[in-house]
């Protein structure tokens, strides 16, 4: 190959790794121009970026994997607390989860919506608890607690125009309400 092929494949992986044109047109260049012969003349840092062991991917499933560990291991303890302590934590992992998606609705990132479905989640766990403690487990004060906080999802979707939380709130009190009528008929 000519030196003027080679500045010309150099330029290509340079685009490529920039990604100032779609991979797929860098492809067709490359091949253009290498004949086929594309391990022999490639950019050595197209070639590393291809092997197998990928450092930044090791160390976020590393890490993911211990944020899993340290889930569980949370998970046994906080199940070992009493109420009142239980009641105090997921208070304290819901105002962070709703400030975390606060920031990434703030910052329009998709990764919020991953803290406000764990909000949810929390926050139904959150007012089941609540209710056993405060309430002895009274039924009326178990739907009220639901219907509160599936009022809330309600309200939250429409006001952040959120689909997921208008239909987990309206299914919520629609299930709600046919399990009262159930109750009055039989």
């Amino acid at each position: 190959m000519d030196e003027r092929s080679k500045i010309i494949v150099q330029e290509i992986n340079k685009w490529k790794e920039s990604r100032l044109l779609p991979e797929t047109y860098c492809e067709f260049l490359l091949s253009l121009y290498l004949e086929g012969d594309k391990e022999a003349t490639a950019d050595p840092a197209v070639l590393k970026k291809r092997k197998w062991f990928n450092k930044k991917k090791t160390i976020f499933l590393l890490g993911a994997f211990l944020l899993l560990c340290t889930v569980i291991i949370s998970a046994i303890i906080f199940a070992l607390l009493p109420e009142t302590g239980q009641i105090a934590g997921l208070g304290i992992i819901l105002i962070v989860c709703l400030g975390i998606a606060g920031f990434y609705i703030k910052n329009k990132s998709p990764a919020a919506h991953i803290y406000i479905i764990l909000a949810a989640f929390i926050s139904f766990i959150f007012t089941m608890t609540a209710v056993e403690l405060f309430f002895d487990g009274a039924r009326y004060a178990l739907g009220a607690g639901v219907a509160l906080l599936c009022s809330t999802w309600l309200a939250a979707g429409w006001k952040f125009r959120i689909a997921y939380l208008l239909i987990s709130g309206g299914t919520g009190l629609l299930f709600l309400a046919g399990l009262l009528l159930w109750e009055r008929m039989l």
